[in-house]
């Protein structure tokens, strides 16, 4: 799958009337600066290159992670979920369909031009090289992320392909304690370093053919073992929608907690939150709560 991919991006690249973007996220940037950054794909090729010809992950040749990369392909979601998961999906479709003079359940014959950052990460793809990680972040828009560690090619065993995905366990502590160490999340960012050590943060051992599913909302820092690829979803749950916009409204709030920018389909999605304020317990909403909606 991984050498699939840069195989079909080089190839892409040669015959691209355009030049390819891609964003790269650089293990030696300086924490100062915006951790990912907007390159020519034939630039984060020659990284990757001079990181993969170091015996030794180093400063000077750094690894890299490419990430928001659009896969069109991702349909074949983890069994049982798709029932429960397709709530963004449908928040999507209704969206598309104000596009247009009048609202129609068909299929479209042409899209106008407008933002889809969005509904594009309904399918995506990371690569990530050997080495790299990343700082404590969240993931944009208050999603659930659904992810699938790739083989290298059809041979590839279990063992070949590994990742750790530590998590914060800010639910494990009371409210004084989770409230300190928010504030130190919304204060540094990526760059957090928290009091908790060692085996104080769990860590999920990701291998080839693997799939996770993370919660809106948790706060994780991946490291990279071996270069992988993941392909992947985000989507929003029903009875998860109450803690999927609390987690949207912070992170638009406090942006340096996400390796994301902010939606720019955002004033479009909002637009189906009438729909929420008709069946508030459930999307799991109190009545008292309905002016949490006003937004």
């Amino acid at each position: 799958m991984l050498q699939k991919w840069f195989k079909e991006m080089e190839t892409e690249a040669q015959i691209s009337t355009k030049p390819m973007q891609i964003d790269v996220q650089i293990l030696n940037k300086d924490t100062s600066r915006q951790a990912v950054e907007n390159l020519k794909i034939q630039d984060a090729f020659t990284l990757w290159k001079n990181a993969e010809a170091s015996l030794e992950v180093c400063i000077q040749n750094p690894p890299v992670n490419f990430l928001n990369i659009a896969d069109c392909g991702y349909g074949c979601w983890p069994a049982g979920v798709t029932k429960h998961y397709s709530y963004l999906r449908k928040v999507v479709r209704y969206c598309e369909s104000l596009k247009y003079n009048e609202i129609n359940v068909g299929k479209p014959t042409f899209l106008p031009v407008c933002p889809v950052d969005i509904q594009q990460c309904m399918g995506f793809s990371i690569v990530a090289q050997r080495g790299a990680a990343s700082g404590w972040h969240k993931d944009q828009n208050g999603v659930s992320t659904m992810l699938t560690l790739e083989g290298h090619n059809d041979n590839s065993k279990p063992e070949d392909v590994v990742k750790y995905w530590p998590v914060f366990p800010i639910n494990r502590f009371g409210p004084e304690e989770q409230e300190a160490f928010r504030n130190g999340f919304m204060e540094h960012g990526e760059n957090w370093r928290s009091e908790l050590q060692g085996p104080q943060i769990p860590v999920i051992a990701l291998v080839c053919g693997d799939t996770l599913i993370q919660p809106p909302g948790t706060i994780h820092a991946p490291i990279t073992l071996t270069d992988c690829i993941f392909t992947g979803t985000m989507v929003w749950r029903e009875q998860d929608l109450k803690l999927s916009l609390t987690e949207w409204l912070f992170l638009t709030n406090n942006g340096s907690c996400t390796n994301e920018s902010l939606p720019q389909q955002t004033p479009e999605i909002l637009q189906y939150l009438p729909e929420v304020k008709l069946e508030l317990e459930k999307f799991g909403y109190a009545v008292e709560e309905l002016p949490l909606l006003d937004f």
